[in-house]
């Protein structure tokens, strides 16, 4: 595996309703169905991306990643330069992401994850974590991205309501 030399200052957030074809790279990914929903998570380079579709027409994409996303074919669109928390709604979908310097745990049970080849002596890893209740599915992602001096973090946790 090619070592990926991506800075969380070049990560953007992008909501889509469309299915434009973007240059990602997918390096693993899962598809959970559930009643008439399909969700796909994928882990791209060091991001990831949730694909959620209903009777298989695409709702809603969710793109955490450090490719460029031309703002207009997006819903929502945010830059991290400042690596400031954020959150976002539309709809029944909701999202908060947080940066952080300090060390805190990998996801305990993980869905998905990618280890990659060490930067800086440290390892840069993506993981994806889901559950699911009756009238919602909820997933959290947890992405390391080694430095010189220290590791960043960036948790996202996200949710969808089915009802």
């Amino acid at each position: 595996m090619l070592v990926a030399h991506q800075k969380p200052t070049d990560l953007v957030l992008a909501i889509l309703c469309t299915d434009a074809q973007l240059p990602l790279t997918v390096l693993d990914q899962s598809t959970l169905h559930h009643a008439q929903f399909s969700f796909t998570f994928q882990i791209i380079g060091e991001s990831h991306a949730v694909r959620i579709s209903h009777h298989e027409t695409l709702i809603l994409q969710e793109i955490l990643a450090c490719v460029a996303i031309n703002p207009k074919l997006t819903t929502h669109h945010h830059p991290f330069g400042d690596l400031a928390p954020h959150e976002h709604t539309i709809s029944n979908y909701h999202t908060a992401i947080a940066f952080t310097t300090h060390p805190i745990p990998l996801l305990s049970n993980p869905s998905l994850e990618v280890r990659f080849p060490a930067i800086h002596n440290q390892q840069p890893i993506t993981q994806i974590a889901w559950e699911i209740s009756e009238n919602s599915i909820r997933w959290k992602t947890l992405h390391l991205y080694p430095s010189e001096h220290h590791i960043i973090s960036v948790k996202s946790v996200s949710s969808y309501q089915l009802a």
